[in-house]
């Protein structure tokens, strides 16, 4: 009864966000995936009116809220079988119907958490290095929604609506979020949706859309200089790139496609990016993660958990 939005691996256990028609389900969930050939719910939690993202470090869980207060909220994972809540942390300054936490990452002991458009800033970094105590460090206004957010050193990179769907932000101080660079990719109706940093490049994964000739929905983009990321390549994958990691020259996506949900794409030349392979899902692919040779995917259907290996 609920739907993946997005999943989080660490040392085989996975961290799964959910929402559901119902508000009194679980919608966080902890799945143990030690052997990949029989993974098992090992707890569960009910947060609220469900979750749109999870990011795990550590024993806790960081998840964005899909509401207007409490967006962040910080879940003791240590006991896998019974996750309780720590904190909740309503994002100041951002109010109206787009208020909603929508991206959460952690990185550095500091937790980076979006909404959709709102009025105020879409863009948060909260210290979380007192996880029972929160507190703000800074935001900035985006004016569009941000999907996706990776980091790189003192750079943000965002994934947003906006005609400019990449935006790259100095985080050095967290008190004065200025941005340094963006890319615009060709149209601009197809928003920034996910990202993998690998290396000097950033992959980019957009919404599908569009009637314009260059309607790609996966760009490779040379960050080496922050301010003025370079285009290396581009494909047109006629879905939605909902999540993708990149390994050895091979780029796992999780998209829309109705039959070819979970698709890999050889990306080692980003001038002749090449069709790999396919599955089929149920469903709509969420989020991607990987570790040690397995693919792990969040699918908007029952069958919540896909894990995907090689031959």
């Amino acid at each position: 009864g609920n739907s993946a939005t997005g999943l989080d691996v660490l040392s085989k256990i996975v961290y799964i966000s959910a929402t559901a028609s119902d508000s009194k389900k679980d919608d966080l969930y902890v799945v143990d995936a030690t052997n990949g050939e029989d993974p098992f719910v090992v707890g569960s939690t009910n947060t609220g009116p469900g979750l749109n993202g999870v990011d795990a470090a550590g024993t806790y869980a960081y998840v964005a809220n899909n509401k207007t207060s409490d967006q962040l909220q910080i879940i003791d994972v240590s006991n896998q079988s019974a996750p309780t809540s720590t904190s909740s942390f309503t994002l100041p300054g951002v109010s109206g119907s787009g208020a909603v936490g929508w991206s959460v990452l952690y990185y550095g002991g500091k937790v980076y958490i979006s909404t959709k458009k709102a009025s105020g800033p879409e863009f948060h970094i909260i210290d979380v290095s007192n996880p029972a105590s929160p507190a703000s460090l800074g935001s900035k206004e985006i004016n569009a929604d941000v999907n996706a957010i990776t980091i790189n050193g003192n750079i943000a990179y965002i994934a947003t609506s906006d005609t400019e769907e990449l935006k790259a932000l100095d985080i050095s101080n967290p008190a004065s979020i200025v941005q340094v660079g963006g890319y615009s990719a060709p149209g601009d109706s197809e928003d920034g949706k996910s990202f993998s940093i690998f290396g000097n490049k950033l992959y980019m994964g957009r919404l599908v859309g569009g009637d314009h000739d260059d309607h790609h929905e996966l760009h490779i983009l040379d960050i080496s200089s922050s301010t003025t990321p370079q285009n290396l390549g581009s494909k047109d994958i006629a879905a939605s790139v909902n999540g993708l990691v990149i390994r050895d020259g091979l780029a796992f996506l999780g998209t829309s496609d109705s039959n070819k949900e979970f698709q890999v794409w050889d990306v080692s030349n980003p001038q002749d990016i090449e069709f790999w392979s396919s599955f089929n899902f149920p469903q709509v692919a969420t989020g991607v993660d990987y570790e040690d040779n397995l693919v792990y995917v969040s699918v908007r259907s029952n069958d919540a958990l896909r894990i995907v290996t090689s031959q």
